[in-house]
């Protein structure tokens, strides 16, 4: 039996380190198509690609386990079926059920590694990704004046090259705008030749020969409207710096991120709770000391209707409002009523404010939920989707990465659809974030029970001369 037991082992590694590091690839190539038009251009150097891959790479290795685990486990069962292997197994009196328990325990083991790795390795590689592709995403294109084009890349100069030789240092036909610091206007420098090169990756170094600067003179106020001047000088030699320093890479700072739930462990997310938790009470306690003052303005002023309360047999209940019956003063009745009317919209207010602090709170508070509980019904997918993958492997008989794939894909994708439903009505407070975030193993755990019973009894569930045989007795009954 312990052979078989390491047969089937050996078998189920192979195809899930291949299914594990083709998921990988593919989740890193949706990556690059959607970050496509932040990455190019920019002159990023290659070690600072393969860093944000790798973080990246890091940050998928719990999303694709499960998915390795369900199509390795298809393939496996699916080649030991194409081969008969599990029939020679059930004929020697060997159970389907006794026959996963070697790769269920596996998967145990699998799961719990998942589960570290969620709440260790995860939010620190969250942590380094996000920063990374921060930094990257603002990151200014790569500096790249181009022959006979205007270029306004750089704050306050617009740079214009007729041709450049093919060193990339010597240009002809200069122009260069440069606008006035706090002033309207710009100075206009012109060259017939010169030189550029980048010094220290933080300047641009322009040497320019036999050419002109035209600067223009900010006016007086004495002078007649209309009247412009500027100054024009002609040079053999001129060297201008500019600033290139914001076209460098800058890595964001690490800190700025770390109140994403994304990037906490469990007691870490605990102890954001528990400020949150603090919050709200402080919002509760907030509300009370804004109102406080407006009711206090309302007991203060209720002496007007002291004499209904006082006699409410008397007829004054008998006229249409409380001012009438009182027989004030109009203007004292327009400063009661505006009063009144400050302070009910002021209590409004401040009622309208907490609210939606506190649905703020709510929902802040339940996406850290959703962190915590994400972290195992992640973890316990992987035993469900095993039980779903190796009884479907041993239903459909087929191995290779052909039917297996397609069947994965599909159960994945539910997999996947299930987990972004839950998490939505979680977010929005529709159910429990724990019930969100398990909603996946409610629906698909029945399933897998389901499956392996069928396989345990020999089930043809997915053998289409089955069904069409009873469609046909149907037919031949109804006609």
């Amino acid at each position: 039996m312990k052979k078989i037991d390491l047969l089937l082992l050996k078998s189920f590694i192979g195809p899930f380190i291949i299914t594990f590091f083709i998921a990988l690839f593919v989740f890193i190539m949706q990556f690059l198509w959607k970050y496509i038009d932040d990455l190019v251009g920019k002159g990023l150097e290659t070690n600072i690609l393969l860093e944000l891959i790798f973080y990246l790479s890091v940050t998928m290795v719990p999303l694709v386990i499960p998915l390795a685990v369900l199509l390795a486990s298809i393939i496996t069962f699916g080649n030991l079926g194409e081969h008969y292997e599990l029939v020679a197994l059930k004929a020697a009196g060997i159970s389907l059920l006794r026959f996963m328990m070697p790769l269920f325990a596996l998967i145990v083991v699998l799961s719990f590694i998942t589960f570290y790795f969620s709440n260790t390795i995860l939010p620190k590689a969250n942590l380094k990704y996000g920063a990374l592709l921060y930094s990257i995403v603002k990151k200014r294109p790569a500096f790249n004046i181009k022959e006979g084009v205007f270029y306004d890349g750089i704050d306050g100069f617009t740079i214009k090259i007729d041709e450049k030789d093919p060193d990339n240092v010597t240009i002809r036909n200069v122009h260069i705008w440069e606008k006035m610091s706090g002033q309207k206007g710009q100075n206009l420098l012109v060259a017939n030749e010169g030189k550029m090169y980048a010094a220290n990756d933080s300047f641009l170094i322009f040497k320019l020969y036999d050419g002109w600067k035209y600067e223009d003179i900010k006016a007086s106020k004495a002078e007649k409207k209309g009247h412009h001047e500027h100054l024009r000088t002609a040079f053999k030699e001129l060297e201008m710096a500019v600033d290139i320093s914001v076209f460098g890479f800058q890595k964001k700072d690490e800190k700025h991120f770390t109140r994403n739930p994304k990037v906490m462990s469990i007691p870490q997310l605990y102890t954001a709770l528990d400020s949150i938790e603090s919050k709200s009470a402080n919002i509760n306690k907030d509300l009370v000391n804004r109102i406080k003052p407006h009711l206090e303005t309302i007991r203060n002023d209720s002496f007007v209707i002291a004499p209904i309360l006082e006699n409410p047999d008397s007829n004054l209940l008998a006229a249409h409002t409380v001012l009438e019956a009182l027989n004030l003063t109009p203007a004292l009745s327009r400063t009661i009523v505006g009063a009144a009317k400050d302070n009910a919209k002021s209590i409004r207010s401040y009622a309208e404010w907490a609210t939606k602090q506190k649905d703020l709170q709510i929902s802040q508070r339940n996406r850290f939920y959703i962190y915590i509980y994400n972290k195992f019904s992640l973890s316990f997918s992987c035993i469900v989707l095993f039980l779903i993958g190796a009884p479907l492997g041993a239903i459909i008989r087929k191995g290779g990465l052909g039917m297996p794939m397609v069947v994965s894909i599909i159960f994945f994708m539910i997999f996947h659809i299930l987990t972004t439903i839950g998490r939505k009505l979680a977010e929005e407070s529709a159910i429990a974030p724990f019930h969100g975030t398990w909603l996946p193993i409610y629906i698909l755990l029945p399933l897998a029970i389901f499956l392996t019973y069928k396989s345990i009894n020999d089930s043809a569930l997915f053998n289409i001369d089955m069904y069409r045989n009873f469609f046909l007795r149907i037919f031949r009954r109804a006609s």
